[in-house]
């Protein structure tokens, strides 16, 4: 199997009122004054490359696993693990599925704000890749980048864990590492219908200890 390597990234560069490069994701180390930076949010532009990025693993997923990709509009299509989430912040979301039923499928949002993503996986796991985007924040978009790649690339190789408890007040959890380590970790409120609540217990009994596998690749 080809190894992953990162797209090249054709990063734009942005100038001060001076007419100096603004070193973004550094700016705290050569700026005077903290408070010259706002909150303002400008030259979003510079988030582009996580769009890049996320394209990129999408394309690498497809060419080395077993995957279909359903690439299109946020409509209930391709988009099932968003069927009670509000979607009018997405312009796209492209769904990863999996030849075989014991692994996760993967959904990528694209975001309206410039470089914002969401992944989702497998039944209800959710992975934001949120960042503020204003000048005194100082994201950088390689950081965002790096997160997203170690996410996806991750579930494709050793797939992810989910449990919902069975109290009617318990929540449903999950975990992106075998070990079930606070890393990539999250729980959400189990607010679902009975019919869902069965369901979804029903699929995660047919995983062993309700971990889904990695995707199969292409050349096995």
């Amino acid at each position: 199997m080809k190894a992953y390597s990162r797209p090249e990234i054709a990063e734009a560069v942005f100038y001060d009122a001076s007419g100096n490069v603004i070193q973004y994701g550094n700016r705290y180390e050569y700026l005077d004054r903290v408070d010259e930076l706002t909150h303002e949010q400008t030259n979003q532009e510079r988030f582009l490359p996580i769009f890049v990025v996320a394209q990129g693993l999408l394309d690498y997923l497809q060419a080395e696993y077993d995957v279909e990709l359903i690439d299109g509009a946020p409509d209930r299509k391709n988009s099932d693990v968003y069927s009670n989430t509000n979607t009018a912040h997405l312009t796209r979301i492209v769904k990863v599925k999996p030849a075989a039923s014991n692994q996760p499928s993967i959904w990528i949002g694209f975001s309206s704000a410039l470089g914002m993503v969401e992944v989702r996986a497998g039944l209800f796991s959710t992975f934001d890749m949120w960042f503020c985007g204003c000048d005194r924040c100082d994201d950088n978009w390689w950081d965002v980048a790096d997160s997203l790649e170690s996410v996806i690339l991750a579930i494709a190789k050793k797939g992810l864990t989910e449990h919902v408890d069975k109290l009617p007040w318990g929540r449903a959890r999950y975990w992106l590492h075998p070990d079930r380590s606070s890393e990539w970790s999250g729980s959400i409120p189990r607010s679902w219908s009975k019919d869902r609540f069965a369901s979804e217990r029903m699929i995660l009994r047919e995983l062993p200890n309700e971990v889904w596998e990695g995707f199969t690749g292409r050349n096995i």
